[in-house]
């Protein structure tokens, strides 16, 4: 039987049997509401299970800011709170500190030539690094949680010294500084060429920079010689190590008092 068909015989019926018509329209109806109060009994359940995780939520947090706040507290507490090592004011260099930067500038004029040191803050020794990479996530943010108060031993200050001649060619030397010395790492030179500072020859920049590993060995030992004749010395490295140090407990206890500041805010 074809489909009309079919349809023409439901329609013959409902005519021809009213009561039985409007009795399956009612069950249809019923059926309907029933299911629109379950949706809605549904989402009712759903929205109370929500309210129920929110308040779990809010509970919590507020049951942690106060621990947060007294390990901060404690922190702070157990911080070096020595005040900065001041340089001698009969430093080789002359300090210039700009506002809202943590590196400083050390610079001098020494038989017409322009030497310039910049000096950034304290990092943990590559060694240290290396360690604190291989770990996970969260044991690499305690580490570097944990720099601070780390010995001064086990942290290194990054030194980059610019030597310039009047006719505008430089050398500079990327340096690490530790508590009793300085360490060369690469080397590189610029000169001018026609008005213009260049690199040393026609091959690539990177090609200029030059690992101070690889160099020979008695050309390492008059490299630090010259770099001694012009006021990088292990004293002069063991002031700037210091400085820079409590330089960044302070600037680390400071940071832990306004994270305390912004968690007791309403």
């Amino acid at each position: 039987m074809s489909l009309l068909a079919v349809a023409v015989a439901r329609r013959a019926s409902a005519l021809f049997h009213p009561a039985a018509a409007a009795a399956s329209l009612r069950w249809m109806s019923s059926s309907s509401i029933d299911a629109l109060r379950a949706k809605a009994a549904s989402y009712r359940a759903m929205a109370a299970s929500y309210r129920v995780k929110a308040d779990a939520l809010r509970t919590a947090t507020h049951d942690r800011e106060p621990l947060l706040i007294r390990v901060i507290e404690s922190n702070m507490q157990s911080h070096d709170r020595s005040p900065v090592e001041e340089i001698p004011s009969n430093f080789p260099f002359e300090i210039n500190k700009t506002d809202g930067f943590t590196d400083i500038t050390l610079t001098r004029s020494l038989r017409g030539e322009q030497i310039e040191v910049l000096v950034s803050m304290p990092t943990l020794d590559q060694d240290e690094e290396d360690d604190s990479s291989s770990s996970d996530g969260y044991t690499s943010y305690l580490d570097e949680e944990d720099q601070c108060e780390k010995s001064p031993q086990e942290q290194t200050v990054p030194l980059r010294v610019t030597i310039s001649k009047d006719d505008g060619s430089s050398l500079e030397f990327a340096c690490t500084a530790y508590p009793d010395r300085v360490v060369i790492d690469a080397v590189s030179m610029k000169q001018l060429t026609s008005g213009v500072v260049a690199a040393v020859s026609q091959d690539d920049e990177d090609d200029q920079v030059y690992e101070f590993s690889e160099l020979e060995e008695n050309l390492q030992q008059e490299l630090y010689k010259y770099l001694e004749l012009r006021g990088i010395t292990p004293l002069n490295a063991k002031i700037l190590h210091e400085h820079m140090i409590s330089m960044d407990r302070r600037r680390y206890l400071l940071w832990l008092t306004k994270l305390s500041d912004f968690v007791r805010k309403d």
